[in-house]
């Protein structure tokens, strides 16, 4: 995934989110007047703070993480329609080669192959769909999250309300992207003094996950580490990490570090801390043909195909990739590639 569409998934969802957040944000803070004899009311002078919420808004970590983590399912859901659909494909179109071309059954099976692609077109968009409705609940779940720190940050600087400014640099754009700029906040000028836009942005990454896969490999029965294959742009181009025959099993383990804030230095995560409540999970993605299961200790097992894919040629190995990541931090992630060997050829 690039670096691009994340900080366009990320800007659009603030920009929708940013439309809404000045009028919401200026009414927070309210002092409640309670009705009694007194004959007159002082009102006291607001005081007003000021915040760039769309800015942390398309900086936040722990947006950013779970909108990759949602974009991850959903390519991974498409591989897999993709993946069984060719599947099916091919083997409708070996059927009616062997049909007459004016045959019912050849009519049938035209049918079939057609409504096979209307609905691999309809299950792709519905992907899509659920894809961007995930994104948009998880933003405003956020958005949510941050009004309230903003709220709790104003009233420490006993604040009365809270405006939402732009610090975007206005040099550069045109003027359609000024009156958007203008929609999101209409604050002109402010004294510098009262922007807790830092205060927001610090509070706001103290929620982010500071888990991270360090290393991933596969281990023996004895539990011990297997050496993976050497780099070797000439014996091994494709930058395998373990090769293994169809039908076999490989077990496999990561190891994971988090941010000791103390200290600002990162510490490995003991076995113990895995699977554990606020503890790292580890999270196991497979990406081509086979099976791949999560242990309850937290490591995996992938079991390479038995029965050779149709759609891969019968003399040649197939190369998948596994990853795995801290289940909150998707982005800080390692792969293993994989190498299977085909079947050996029957003998004739």
């Amino acid at each position: 995934m690039s670096i691009r569409w994340k900080s366009r998934t990320v800007a659009l969802c603030a920009l929708a989110l940013g439309m809404f957040s000045g009028a919401l944000l200026s009414t927070l803070i309210v002092h409640n007047t309670h009705a009694d004899a007194q004959p007159a009311t002082t009102v006291e002078p607001e005081r007003t703070c000021y915040v760039d919420f769309v800015k942390v808004l398309k900086e936040d970590a722990v947006l950013l993480s779970v909108q990759i983590e949602i974009y991850s399912e959903s390519r991974q859901r498409q591989r897999d329609l993709s993946t069984r659909t060719e599947r099916l494909m091919k083997a409708k179109q070996e059927d009616i080669r062997n049909k007459q071309a004016k045959s019912e059954e050849y009519a049938r099976l035209m049918e079939e192959i057609i409504q096979l692609n209307a609905n691999y077109t309809k299950e792709r968009y519905d992907i899509e769909l659920d894809m961007q409705k995930d994104i948009n609940e998880e933003a405003k779940r956020r958005f949510n999250k941050l009004r309230d720190y903003a709220v709790e940050i104003a009233e420490r600087h006993k604040a009365t309300q809270i405006l939402v400014i732009s610090t975007e640099p206005t040099e550069k754009m045109d003027f359609s992207d000024l009156q958007k700029a203008l929609m999101l906040s209409p604050v002109l000028h402010y004294t510098k003094g009262y922007d807790i836009t830092a205060e927001l942005k610090a509070r706001a990454d103290l929620d982010k996950c500071n888990f991270e896969t360090t290393e991933a490999y596969a281990q023996g029965a004895d539990g011990k580490k297997i050496d993976k294959l050497p780099e070797d742009k000439e014996k091994n181009p494709d930058r395998i990490d373990y090769e293994i025959a169809h039908g076999a099993k490989l077990t496999m383990r990561a190891e994971f570090t988090d941010l000791n804030k103390a200290t600002s230095k990162r510490e490995p995560v003991a076995n113990a801390s895995l699977m554990a409540k606020d503890g790292v999970t580890p999270t196991w993605v497979l990406r081509g043909e086979g099976e791949l299961k999560s242990l309850p200790n937290g490591d995996a097992e992938f079991t390479a195909p038995l029965q050779w894919p149709e759609s891969a040629a019968k003399d040649k190995p197939i190369i998948l990739e596994i990853d795995v990541s801290p289940l909150k931090a998707r982005n800080q992630s390692k792969t293993l590639r994989v190498r299977v060997l085909p079947p050996p050829p029957k003998d004739k």
